[in-house]
């Protein structure tokens, strides 16, 4: 076999290896995003869209209480996304931002509820910020 035929080879390999790696990593994100948004019926976490070189714009009906559905679907997308793509993971619903960040009422409405301080109580750190960060410090 040729030096030129060997580094194609080479450049190939290494190519699918990037790939895969960045993959992973993106699926470690939706999973771990999916999973960590609190449920009540399920709208939050079934919101969360995976799509390729443009973000969703509107929210849709899917309800998932456990994330399986969510995270399938994201995985389908990911797997068929040309390298080189940018890939999005938008959840477009109204409320969004406050699960992530806080602000609601407090003390919560009834003087009891699901948040303490503004926030979630399943998510008081957010669901985005914090796997984001944990993949941050993994990749260094």
């Amino acid at each position: 076999m040729s030096f030129t035929k060997q580094l194609e080879l080479a450049t190939l390999n290494l190519q699918n290896f990037s790939e895969e790696q960045v993959k992973g990593t993106i699926f470690k994100v939706i999973s771990l995003v999916v999973k960590r948004t609190p449920v009540d019926i399920g709208t939050a976490r079934g919101n969360w869209q995976a799509t390729v070189n443009a973000p969703s714009v509107s929210p849709i009906s899917r309800i998932d209480r456990e994330g399986g559905p969510t995270i399938s679907t994201a995985q389908k997308v990911l797997n068929q996304m040309p390298l080189g793509s940018t890939f999005y993971l938008t959840n477009n619903l109204p409320y969004i931002l406050t699960l992530e960040y806080g602000g609601y009422p407090n003390p919560p409405k009834g003087g009891q509820g699901k948040t303490i301080n503004g926030f979630s109580r399943l998510a008081p750190q957010g669901m985005l910020r914090v796997t984001l960060s944990e993949v941050a410090r993994a990749l260094k």
